[in-house]
């Protein structure tokens, strides 16, 4: 403050004519340019930073990741194969040293100069400045800690095995067995052999924490098709939102986890039918967007398909009809008749609706199954369908 008087004296001997808002305005600038006093910033506790690096499966050997980081100025990062030659500093043991400058970092690799075995611990120290200070004392706290130790696993111990099957849903597969000690996403592709490791479209992803599983049901986002081929690979997840999502270029690819090859089977009427002398249908949900219908050799001609539309196709009943519907997802998208004023005729939600206690429709519902007749009321009020939980998904019924 003292400097600023004096400059303000100065300003008044040099300048008498200036007037005194003038020379207010002038010492704020001054000031604001680092023209007062800075002793008391010299002094400042140096903002906090932030790190995140979590356990990992090593792709490679010699390479890690640091998920997030966040500095506000310069730091040296360091990495230590044990804890004793992290409080030495001794160089035998340091596997890797490095200055960040100022800045945002994210999914950032990192190459250690020596080979990890499995189980091994990484300890990581940050010290201020760059690492031509190395002699500087180490940042006291990052995220609360003094220190931060990850633990490894090599590729080696993780993989994922799955055998060609025959579908009773179009949207699950079944996993043989997966071999993991830390958290991996487990992606469905389709095999294209003109994509890397003929891996090519995903078909769905899934989170799993750890530990070797076997017998692993895998809902997928894409129903497959008759004869698909797919293969299964493990990725790191290398979010620091953990299991929020997989991000096919962030998260990085395990390659010794990929799959062998698998023929997927869909056979036109997924599964066994409840009823010998009923008009049969299946039905799956196309993500949360639409049914999409499939039928016998009796009832494929009743599913009339929408022009420039994938899925929620019409159906033609006839007065008379038995018909059975069979809901793969009937949790996830429950199935229900509705008139044209939306009011509920039938309903796989609540096994409710107008109809639902008529003893000439005969409504039951079992596991998935729906089972009704078309009557002549039925007929004259029935006109549409819709999922319960997605009012997207729907379609017209046309009867006569």
């Amino acid at each position: 403050m003292l400097n600023n008087i004096n400059i303000y004296t100065k300003l008044i001997i040099t300048f008498p004519y200036i007037t005194p808002m003038v020379i207010s305005l002038m010492v704020l600038m001054l000031m604001s340019c680092g023209g007062g006093d800075k002793s008391e910033d010299s002094n400042a506790t140096p903002m906090p930073i932030t790190f995140e690096v979590v356990d990992q499966t090593l792709a490679e050997a010699n390479k890690i990741v640091i998920q997030y980081a966040e500095f506000n100025r310069s730091v040296c990062v360091t990495i230590y194969d044990n804890m004793t030659a992290l409080e030495n500093k001794d160089p035998s043991a340091l596997l890797f040293r490095k200055t960040f400058n100022k800045g945002i970092y994210r999914n950032e690799p990192l190459t250690i100069n020596k080979n990890r075995a499995n189980d091994d611990l990484l300890y990581f120290q940050i010290y201020e400045g760059d690492c031509s200070a190395f002699s500087s004392a180490p940042i006291a706290k990052v995220n609360g800690k003094t220190f931060r130790n990850i633990k490894v696993k090599l590729a080696s111990n993780i993989g994922v095995i799955i055998e060609s099957q025959t579908l009773t849903n179009i949207f699950q597969i079944n996993i043989k067995s997966i071999m993991t000690e830390t958290p991996v996403w487990m992606v469905a592709h389709l095999a294209d052999d003109t994509q890397a490791h003929s891996l090519g479209d995903v078909m769905g992803a899934k989170y799993i924490e750890a530990d070797d599983t076997s017998d692993v049901s895998f809902l997928l986002n894409t129903a497959v098709e008759n004869n698909d081929i797919l293969k299964v690979a493990l990725y790191n997840n290398t979010s620091i939102e953990e299991n929020e999502h997989f991000a096919p270029d962030v998260d990085t690819l395990i390659t010794s986890s990929i799959s062998a090859e698998a023929t997927i089977k869909v056979p036109n009427f997924l599964v066994e039918s409840r009823c010998d002398d009923c008009l049969h249908f299946s039905i799956s949900g196309l993500g949360f967007g639409a049914y999409q219908w499939q039928g016998d050799a009796a009832s494929e001609s009743r599913i009339i398909p929408r022009e420039n539309s994938s899925g929620d196709d019409d159906i033609y009943l006839i007065i008379g009809d038995k018909v059975e519907i069979i809901n793969n997802q009937p949790m996830l998208h429950p199935f229900t008749l509705l008139n044209g004023n939306n009011d509920i005729l039938l309903s796989q939600r609540e096994n409710i609706g107008i109809f639902s206690d008529d003893v000439d429709v005969d409504w039951s519902y079992q596991d998935g199954t729906i089972i009704f007749t078309v009557t002549e009321e039925l007929a004259n009020e029935l006109s549409q369908y819709q999922c319960s939980e997605h009012p997207s998904m729907k379609g017209l019924i046309s009867t006569e």
